[in-house]
């Protein structure tokens, strides 16, 4: 399905891997902002849904996805009945691949009746979250799989090979999802207030780049937990502090902005909460490897 309308030019591909398992492929870009709305859950009501957004570098925001901040380059687990309610923003470009099952090919391919409670992916997917976010990604380079995948299933039809291929490449994808999430327990361990808890302060901190860090204890007060909790979660999840994540997440946007001119490194590094220009200078040849003159 191709459309090159006055709110957006993309594509979207969908094919059946095998009996139970769905996947679809879209590359988007918005021309005004949009707002998805699942009214008849067609796809939701029966399936689960994994999948996989992976924003274009021009694109100065993300969207929203039934109420959260939609997380760049990381995978989302959907349980039946979730709504997935999107809103896009003007001017943004994303590449998306969901794969869709159900209870008989989780059966079928998983025995998950018969697993012990314990086991990871008996948790998961006896979880009461049903948005589910994987912030540990457990796909090595997803992206360039992705992508590989994309220019896959625009070829399909050319013969029986190219669905085989593209069948063993999609297949290899979500089975590596699967062995890296039961590999790296960290996003199956944590309990389902904690990641809620999470959620809400990576949704916060994404959507306020351009302001100096918030603090742990307004992120505490935020969410309604001690500021222990939140250094502590931070720290199992990331494996480095909230600050530093912060910070990272600010150089990357501070290279962004400066490559596409938009702002003078004076004022980025009092809009990211700097007291002079050259300690941003510094922070950001340290994580960059060069000054922000140079960009």
């Amino acid at each position: 399905l191709k459309t090159n309308t006055l709110f957006l030019k993309g594509a979207l591909y969908y094919f059946e891997i095998e009996e139970g398992l769905w996947v679809m492929i879209s590359d988007c870009h918005y021309k005004t902002n949009l707002a998805f709305i699942n009214k008849d859950q067609i796809v939701t009501k029966s399936f689960y849904n994994l999948s996989y957004i992976s924003y274009s570098e021009n694109s100065e925001r993300k969207g929203n996805l039934n109420g959260h901040t939609i997380i760049d380059n990381i995978w989302t687990l959907y349980h039946p009945g979730e709504e997935l309610n999107a809103y896009q923003y003007k001017d943004t470009s994303n590449l998306v691949i969901c794969f869709s099952f159900g209870e008989d090919w989780l059966e079928r391919n998983f025995s998950i009746s018969k697993l012990d409670n314990n086991h990871p992916l008996k948790v998961l997917f006896d979880s009461e979250l049903k948005y589910n976010p994987f912030i540990r990604n457990p796909v090595v380079d997803a992206r360039f799989k992705l992508e590989q995948l994309f220019l896959g299933i625009k070829s399909i039809n050319q013969g029986e090979s190219a669905k085989f291929l593209f069948k063993s490449k999609a297949l290899s994808l979500i089975g590596e999802f699967f062995e890296g999430i039961t590999r790296d327990l960290t996003d199956i361990n944590f309990s389902v207030e904690d990641k809620r808890i999470m959620i809400r302060i990576i949704d916060y901190l994404e959507n306020n780049l351009l302001k100096d860090f918030p603090g742990i204890s307004f992120l505490a007060n935020y969410t309604n937990t001690s500021p222990t909790k939140v250094k502590t979660l931070f720290k199992q999840w990331f494996r480095i502090s909230t600050l530093k994540w912060f910070r990272a997440k600010q150089m990357d946007l501070a290279m962004k902005l400066l490559k596409e001119d938009k702002i003078k490194v004076k004022d980025l590094a009092f809009t990211m909460g700097y007291t002079n220009a050259s300690k941003f200078t510094l922070a950001f040849k340290n994580y960059h490897n060069t000054n922000p003159s140079n960009v």
